[in-house]
């Protein structure tokens, strides 16, 4: 089974609402991952950065790919700009 065919199972198995609320976990766990990274405290941070992972495929297949890759672009569009007004 593909990636996307994990991620879409994992859509239809436990439905739309579940699996946000999923993504509202993972999210949580890679916020205290990264502060206990920084306080230097040992951590799961790479699982906790793939499991946010794992929950964007879904939510990219929850709503759009399409659309989540144009507001990306934009976005990052506007971070080079403001790159470029940054003094070296």
């Amino acid at each position: 089974m593909t990636d996307t065919e994990v991620c879409r199972k994992a859509v239809s198995t436990w439905g739309v609402d579940n699996q946000l609320d999923q993504a509202i976990e993972e999210c949580a766990e890679l916020i205290c991952a990264i502060r206990h990274h920084r306080r230097g405290r040992r951590c799961s941070l790479v699982e906790e950065i793939a499991d946010v992972e794992i929950m964007i495929s879904q939510m990219r297949l929850i709503f759009g790919a399409g659309v989540i890759d144009a507001v990306k672009k934009a976005k990052l569009a506007r971070l080079a700009e403001k790159l470029e007004e940054q003094p070296c």
